[in-house]
């Protein structure tokens, strides 16, 4: 079908007279006989809200589709739903638009990863500052009391629970990085256009 085919069809369809589709879209009845007509065409600007109030894509109107592929009708009971097509197509846009970003959380996942091992650095480095001021001013052997408990100053630098929690900070974190870079390559091709 030729545009100005499908203009006529779906003004009727719509059950709209070209006095009723001239008012939405701010033009005269003249315009709108002369699309149907093809005496000529819809201007560029006035292509969306032609479709808007048509129910159909800009795309279909433009190709040569035939209107049962298109057109907003239920399979099943075959009754027309005026706007459908326009809703599907918003739909399938913002799906387009979260398969053409979904790559970001494989960043985001990396972000927090670079974070996470940011503070386990931090931590690494500042507990062995304060435990290297500890270890000049005693030796090993130096009885040190934590919480009641007596402990040679050695013991304690061996088994400091601070240590403990900041490797693991830090390894957890580059493995956030690793598993984010890589989703975010693996979103990037699979969704790539």
């Amino acid at each position: 079908m030729k545009l100005h085919e499908k203009i006529y069809y779906c003004r009727k369809k719509s059950g709209l007279s070209q006095d009723a589709l001239a008012e939405k879209l701010g033009i005269s009845r003249q315009a709108i006989s002369k699309w149907e007509t093809g005496e000529s065409v819809p201007e560029t600007g006035k292509l969306v809200a032609l479709a808007s109030a048509l129910g159909v894509t800009v795309d279909w109107l433009l190709s040569e589709d035939e209107p049962e592929a298109e057109r907003g009708r239920e399979a099943d009971s075959g009754v027309f739903v005026p706007g459908m097509e326009a809703a599907a197509a918003q739909g399938r846009g913002v799906r387009d638009g979260l398969r053409r970003w979904c790559w970001l959380a494989g960043v985001l996942v990396a972000v927090v990863g670079a974070y996470i091992a940011y503070r386990g650095i931090i931590t690494k480095v500042t507990m062995s500052r304060m435990l290297g001021i500890l270890n000049m001013t005693g030796s090993p052997d130096t009885p040190i009391t934590l919480n009641g408990v007596d402990m040679a100053l050695g013991d304690f630098l061996e088994n400091n629970p601070v240590a403990t929690v900041s490797t693991i900070w830090l390894v957890g974190g580059i493995a956030l990085i690793v598993a984010g870079v890589l989703l975010a390559v693996f979103l990037k091709r699979r969704f790539a256009k």
